[in-house]
This record gives C-alpha cells, sequence and structure tokens, in this order.
C-alpha cells in the first residue's frame, strides 16, 4: 500500500471527526485545532494567550509568552495520511485519508504542568490522538505513522518523543513495544484511569 504523510487543512475536519467518533472519542473540538495549528508565535495574528482543558480536566490559560517555542514558533501540528488507488482505471488515483494524527512535536501537549510529556526546552514532543480507521487497521500503516512522525521530530530537533495509552488499548501497547517505546510512568489522565506513559529517545 502506497502512502503518503501530508499537513491536514480544514477540508479534512469532517474525516478527523469522524474517525474520532469511530474509535470512541471526542470530536468537539477538532475545528478548533486548525486554528491553534495556525498560531505562530510572535505572528500579528497569534492570540497572546487561549483556554485549555488540560489533562485534569482542569481549565486553564495559556500564556504563549511563558512557553519555550520551537524555531518555526508552532506549537501545534497535524497531519493526515493517505493511500492513493486507481478508480475504474482511471491515470488519477482516488485518496483515501486512512489516519489521522494530532501531533505534539514541539510543546504540543500544551500544558506545561507535565513537561514530562512535551517540553520545547528539555526537546521533548507528544504525539496525541494517533488512530487508524478500523478498515485499515492490521496493516502496519500505524507503524509506518510512527516511524515518520520519528522522522519529522528529528527534523525539528527534538530528542524525545512521548506518548499517551490506556491499558486496554493491547494493539497499540504492542506497537510501541515492537518500535522500541518504554514506560516511565503510569497514572490516571482524565480519559482513562489506567494510562502508561511511553517514551522513546531518538538516535
Amino acid at each position: 500500500m502506497a502512502l503518503t504523510l501530508r499537513p491536514a487543512v480544514r477540508t479534512d475536519a469532517p474525516d478527523i471527526i469522524r474517525m474520532r467518533e469511530e474509535v470512541g472519542w471526542d470530536a468537539a473540538r477538532v475545528y478548533d485545532w486548525f486554528d491553534i495549528c495556525s498560531y505562530q508565535y510572535g505572528s500579528p495574528e497569534c492570540p497572546t494567550s487561549f483556554d485549555y482543558v488540560s489533562y485534569t480536566d482542569e481549565a486553564i490559560t495559556i500564556d504563549l509568552s511563558r512557553l519555550q517555542h520551537p524555531p518555526d514558533g508552532r506549537i501545534f501540528r497535524l497531519w493526515v495520511a493517505e493511500t492513493e488507488k486507481e478508480v475504474d482505471g482511471h491515470a488519477e488515483p482516488e485518496r483515501t485519508k486512512v489516519i489521522v494524527a494530532a501531533i505534539g512535536l514541539s510543546h504540543i501537549d500544551l500544558d506545561e504542568m507535565d513537561p514530562d510529556l512535551a517540553c520545547w526546552e528539555r526537546r521533548r514532543g507528544l504525539v496525541r490522538s494517533l488512530a487508524v480507521f478500523n478498515a485499515f487497521k492490521g496493516q502496519g500503516i500505524g507503524t509506518w505513522m510512527m516511524r515518520r512522525i520519528e522522522g519529522e521530530a528529528r527534523h525539528l530537533g527534538l530528542k524525545v518523543i512521548t506518548s499517551l495509552v490506556p491499558m486496554e488499548a493491547t494493539a497499540s501497547l504492542a506497537l510501541h513495544k515492537k518500535i522500541g517505546y518504554r514506560v516511565f510512568k503510569r497514572a490516571p489522565r482524565n480519559w482513562a484511569e489506567d494510562v502508561l506513559h511511553y517514551e522513546k529517545v531518538l538516535d
């Protein structure tokens, strides 16, 4: 299967919502993600702060001036992966989104109460909301996506990638173990009682 990775655009939002609903995740703030993705610290259109509900369910105001930013000033990145197939013999391929992922590749978790997860000063980035549509599971796509994410992280200058996996997500647990992630903490989050906190040092 030929896969390509690209930055998500606002027209991808319906697919992202469908994916999150398919795997049982909240989809209420998907369109807000695209606003956050457009923020480049220091630009006129970038707000100085915004409200955010953290993993602990505590509503906090993020002061962007106090965060450590990556060189391009982006605080959040969102990608989709697609596969191509010809339709009715036509040369133009149909592009089908198979993965949608919100990726923390700087201080993207936006919650400095847990800098072990994401902190630009420590060169740690968090992978968030990685999922494969059910119809495409079991084909090695999750592994491919994680490898691509690691490559993007290296390009940004990150040294460590982190990820959160609930204990009941057996397939994701197996994936993280297979590609070299280790558990550095086990703690509840506001969306699951028992969550493993993984990290991988990038070479």
